[in-house]
């Protein structure tokens, strides 16, 4: 990380924080939402360009006068541990009002897509967490937003898993280097293809 902050002046507390504005604002995170960026060294790039060469790193362009980086590359590669990436990416989580409001943002917050059986297997866990009396009563509650968001991070750490390998699509087996689901999931797939 070291040899990249060489590479960007803007200070990396600036372009965390740009970078959790515009997903925020955007609702999504796909690789269009971008952040404004200086770099140190100036070329005019017409493609898309890696920071560091041969590792995962934030990708940029040059357009229309100024460097922009994916704002969602900014989370996954400056989040220097587990608890830090994690403390980014809530800030960065839009809220999530019902299950629905969250199945659809895990559908399609990623430029990389999520199948349908990691989509399910992510609901099942918040299924698990939703069990809150409070919320069946339609009521969020601080502890039930906290358990939602939970689950929105391990989709976030999904993300970055599959941008790190360079997947395209993700499925519940690719998935499995980061993260797997709960029990109650896994015995209902595995009583599902017994019948």
């Amino acid at each position: 990380m070291a040899r990249a902050l060489k590479k960007v002046k803007t200070p990396l507390a600036t372009l965390r924080r740009d970078a959790i504005d515009a997903l925020k604002q955007a609702a999504h995170w796909g690789d269009e939402v971008r952040v404004a960026i200086r770099l140190a060294a100036t070329h005019r790039a017409a493609r898309c360009q890696r920071l560091l060469h041969g590792i995962p790193s934030p990708r940029y362009w040059y357009v229309a006068g100024q460097y922009e980086m994916a704002a969602v590359d900014v989370l996954h590669f400056f989040g220097d541990h587990s608890a830090q990436r994690s403390a980014l990416y809530q800030e960065a989580m839009p809220t999530f009002a019902t299950l629905e409001c969250l199945e659809a943002w895990l559908s399609h917050f990623s430029s990389r897509r999520f199948q349908r059986d990691l989509v399910d297997a992510l609901l099942a866990q918040a299924e698990v967490y939703l069990s809150d009396p409070f919320y069946r009563s339609g009521i969020l509650t601080p502890a039930v937003w906290l358990m939602t968001v939970a689950v929105a991070v391990h989709a976030a750490e999904i993300d970055r898993y599959a941008w790190a390998q360079g997947y395209r699509t993700l499925n519940l087996a690719k998935s499995a280097a980061v993260w797997s689901p709960p029990a109650s999931h896994r015995q209902a797939t595995n009583r599902r293809k017994k019948w």
